[in-house]
């Protein structure tokens, strides 16, 4: 039985060829202005698992919190809470179809328009990469964002969430 195999890329040559037999050039050092907003957001995505909004959400009810009425203490277990869901979820962030599209901002053909970005064209180009191993374009994508590996790394050392004392038998948070 001749069993086949998922391709890999070799990063080293900075290029690949899809199962169409077009040639990808990975460029990661090359990105045009009018691809750059699309990198931002994207690099939000698999930085942080969330958008610019939801982002933005946990860092006003952070604030809130910190400047609210509420007892300090009780103010600060929550920011705690936030905190920690917002570190976990950058740590479980990964979905595999993200860092392929974020791929699709540098790895492109020789005759591609690289001054602009859309979808149809990514899709086109996941689909023509279904031959190499996914973790590929995991690394490609994660290595692209400056810093990342850097925080990714404190993430794992993330101690468990404290719990809040009672006081006088009564939850602080409520």
């Amino acid at each position: 039985m001749n069993e086949l195999k998922v391709k890999r890329i070799d990063f080293s040559s900075k290029e690949f060829i899809g199962k169409s037999g077009i040639v990808y050039r990975i460029e990661m050092e090359e990105l045009s202005v009018g691809r750059y907003e699309m990198y931002e957001r994207m690099a939000l995505q698999l930085g942080f698992g969330v958008d610019f909004k939801s982002l933005f959400a946990s860092f006003s009810n952070i604030y809130k919190l910190a400047t609210s009425g509420d007892s300090t203490l009780s103010a600060l277990h929550k920011i705690t809470e936030l905190c920690q869901g917002q570190m976990v979820k950058m740590k479980n962030s990964s979905q595999q179809k993200d860092e392929f599209l974020f791929c699709t901002l540098f790895m492109n053909t020789e005759d591609e328009d690289r001054s602009k970005w859309d979808m149809a064209l990514a899709e086109r180009k996941i689909e023509d990469w279904g031959e190499y191993d996914f973790r590929d374009f995991f690394l490609a994508a994660r290595s692209s964002i400056e810093g990342y590996a850097n925080a990714l790394s404190h993430t794992e050392q993330l101690p468990p969430l404290p719990k809040e004392k009672k006081k006088n038998g009564k939850d602080p948070s409520q």
